[in-house]
């Protein structure tokens, strides 16, 4: 029987990832908000799907540490976010609060 080869998953070159975080327009708050949920996948590593799960309840800007609730594998873990995007989600203008 022949054994399957797993793939290794394809990344971004910093060129290309330059390219991407230059495309939402910061003069909206629909920018700054995509343009930190970008940062957030590349910088994390978290997929699309559960990026779009994320509520502000989830996040904790004081220590960086944000939870994935029923995640990949219906789990919860927690993921840290470096110093600098942590600036930016305390920029990110929210509609309604952060509650």
């Amino acid at each position: 029987m022949e054994t399957r080869r797993k793939r290794l998953p394809v990344t971004l070159t910093e060129a290309e990832q330059s390219a991407l975080l230059a495309q939402p327009n910061s003069r909206y708050p629909t920018g700054e908000r995509n343009y930190l949920l970008m940062r957030l996948m590349l910088d994390t590593g978290l997929p699309l799907a559960e990026a779009a799960e994320l509520k502000w309840i989830h996040v904790d800007l004081a220590t960086g540490r944000i939870m994935v609730i029923e995640g990949k594998g219906a789990t919860d873990r927690a993921l840290w976010i470096s110093d600098g995007l942590r600036e930016i989600a305390f920029e990110c203008p929210v509609p309604g609060g952060r509650g």
